[in-house]
């Protein structure tokens, strides 16, 4: 028995706790008991196991220490980033040395519903891998990169989740509607200059307004919703000039089939639309007249289905529908009419809540909604009827918590719910009722962040009211600490309501009121110094009201009014001299760019 225990000494010396070698090596020990003594094989066993635990400290308590999970420290491009070069090489930093060879094309993928094939390479010395795409993206289109707990270590340790990110690239021209005072509202096109920014095509001829909006590009091809005045809202698509801006189809042959929420999936392009027979329900297009076909007849007969939320989820498309039995609920496609049928009658009945804020987090999908019993509350799904789950009942009881602005920062889902007690603030969840909890009480009131959620630079900032302060720009970490103000704009309990939170070069810009300069283009580093105004570009006291803010050509765009030519189209490099208007479309009123 003393030799025993020696054994057992020393395979706790390797490691201090039962580890799998060890536990195999007391198997390899058992099977040299001599044979004679095979009769008291349990009492040997007994006394193994009780010298094993000595040997190892314990018998009373579990000393064992877990090996972490590999995790990823920075991501390049972030995550939702736009104006992303065509020529991008994705690098991500893993938080410890990986195993190579778990690197490949399906651990590590770059797609845009077709799948980028690209190299894969590896540093050992920074725990950087990066990927170089075979060809040049195309511009203007949203990727999705992907990585996978396929990725070990050399010892197998997994990365602790499924990370995922989204990016735009860059636009070679921006289209955009407007109106000259002459042809009406009509779909127009920059190239970044005031020479080059002109009309594409009057489609609805004369004065008439088309009204272009819902501007998706697919296949290197604008495709958007508008009306020529004979035809109707119909789809059309541009590929830039007026020759080659055409009505897709007319879907009905009247004035109804307004089609909405113009998504792409599979290569496809998806959108509600009614045919003036079957009521409004889901169609898809691949820009031909041909191939443009609703996808299943969801409730029958001239009834609308108004399916919603388009949001697609590992080659499956997902939203919300009424089927006229089941009322509101969440529906999944292939794109097929097989293909496409309910997930799960969440509300019993036809009185439903739809689902709603579908957002993919973690290759799962989440959403408000209701049963009826819990009231609005945060859901998700893996896209089964057993799997689409209630994560927490955040307002106990029937009462809404109403979950809204589902923003996916640093692999946590933040969203902001009322739970009853607190009021309406910030919320957090990793997918699981424990953690599901609100990131801070920022006043102990009701007032609530508001005006959206926006990732910049590792750090998710919001508008919120402390109730000393007014509304103004807050920023966190995700901890209760790290939660604050990032600077009182308005100074004292009067409001900045700040909104508009665009990432461009660095810099996070937004609308917001000092109270001296009226409401402006502002900008943060993420400091409080740092916070500046960048132009009072209507002077004075007075409102330039900047909106529609996005990124063009290394360039910040928006509108704005200077009080002289009304609300046009305007440049920003970020500097007070580098905010000028682009140009005046209508020279005797608003232009009104970016009118929805």
């Amino acid at each position: 028995m003393y030799k025993q225990a020696i054994i057992l000494t020393r395979l706790c010396d390797t490691n201090n706790y039962l580890s799998p070698y060890n536990l195999r090596q007391q198997s390899l020990f058992r099977q040299h008991v001599d044979n004679s003594m095979k009769a008291h094989f349990s009492t040997i066993l007994f006394t193994a196991t009780f010298l094993l635990l000595n040997a190892c400290g314990g018998g009373g308590g579990n000393d064992s220490t877990p090996v972490p999970a590999i995790t990823i420290t920075s991501i390049t491009p972030a995550d939702k980033s736009t104006d992303v070069s065509v020529n991008i090489v994705l690098s991500v930093r893993f938080a410890k040395d990986i195993d190579p060879n778990t690197l490949t094309n399906s651990s590590f993928t770059l797609s845009n519903n077709n799948t980028v094939s690209g190299v894969i390479v590896y540093d050992s010395t920074t725990f950087t891998a990066t990927f170089t795409p075979d060809e040049t993206l195309l511009s203007n289109t949203l990727y999705t990169a992907k990585l996978t707990t396929s990725i070990t270590d050399s010892g197998g340790v997994a990365l602790d989740q499924i990370y995922t990110l989204t990016f735009t690239t860059a636009r070679d021209i921006l289209f955009f509607n407007a109106n000259d005072g002459v042809i009406g509202n009509e779909l127009w096109k920059t190239d970044g200059t005031e020479a080059g920014t002109i009309t594409v095509k009057d489609i609805y001829s004369g004065s008439g307004h088309s009204s272009p909006t819902q501007l998706t590009v697919f296949n290197n091809t604008l495709y958007f919703r508008a009306s020529d005045g004979i035809n109707g809202t119909k789809l059309w698509k541009s590929d830039g000039t007026e020759v080659g801006t055409v009505m897709v189809k007319d879907i009905d042959g009247h004035f109804i089939s307004s089609p909405d929420e113009l998504s792409v999936f599979n290569n496809i392009l998806y959108f509600i639309a009614n045919d003036g027979v079957n009521g409004r329900e889901l169609w898809k297009s691949d820009g031909t007249e041909a191939g443009t076909a609703m996808v299943k007849d969801i409730y029958s007969g001239g009834f609308n289905s108004d399916p919603g939320d388009l949001t697609a989820l590992n080659n499956i498309l997902y939203f919300y529908a009424n089927d006229g039995v089941n009322g509101h609920a969440l529906w999944k496609s292939d794109g097929t009419e097989a293909g496409t049928a309910m997930v799960k009658d969440i509300y019993s009945g036809l009185g439903s809540f739809p689902p709603r804020y579908l957002t993919v987090f973690n290759d799962t999908l989440y959403f408000a909604a209701s049963d009826g019993i819990n009231g609005i509350e945060l859901w998700k799904s893996d896209g089964t009827e057993a799997g689409t789950i209630m994560v927490k009942d955040i307002y106990s009881g029937s009462g809404h918590s109403s979950p809204t602005q589902l923003t996916v920062f640093n692999n946590t889902l933040y969203f902001i719910a009322d739970d009853g007690v607190n009021g309406t603030k910030l919320w957090k969840s990793d997918g699981t009722e424990v953690g599901t909890v609100m990131v801070k009480d920022i006043n102990g009131h009701f007032i609530s962040p508001t005006n959206g959620l926006s990732v910049f630079n590792n750090i998710l900032y919001f508008t919120a009211n402390d109730g000393a302060h007014g509304y103004e720009l807050w920023k966190t970490d995700g901890t209760k600490t790290g939660t604050t103000m990032t600077k009182d704009i308005n100074s004292g309990g009067a409001h900045s309501l700040p909104k508009y939170l665009t990432p461009y070069n660095g810099t996070l810009y937004f609308q917001a009121n000092d109270d001296t300069h009226g409401y402006e283009l502002w900008k943060t580093d993420g400091t409080e110094a740092g916070t500046v105004l960048v132009k009072d570009i209507n002077p004075g006291n007075f409102n330039s009201s900047p909106y529609g803010l996005f990124t063009f050509n290394n360039t910040l765009i928006f509108a704005a009014d200077d009080g002289t030519h009304g609300y046009e189209l305007w440049t920003s490099d970020g500097s007070e001299a580098g905010t000028v208007i682009l140009k005046d479309i209508h020279t005797a009123g608003s232009s009104n760019p970016f009118a929805q």
